[in-house]
């Protein structure tokens, strides 16, 4: 199989309501690993007022 079209090993589902002030630190901590064959989706959970 194509590694391009292949799925990812795993999934890293981060939902988020008001943790903006710790977004970056949460997403460069996934970033950082040295296993790469994952995908990473941010959730916004219906923070008022933010943009993810």
């Amino acid at each position: 199989m194509n590694k391009k079209n292949a799925s990812p090993f795993f999934t890293i589902i981060m939902p988020n309501y008001k943790t903006e002030a710790f977004l970056e630190e949460a997403l460069d901590s996934v970033l950082n690993q040295t296993f790469t064959d994952y995908e990473c989706i941010l959730v916004n959970d219906g923070s008022p007022g933010v943009d993810i």
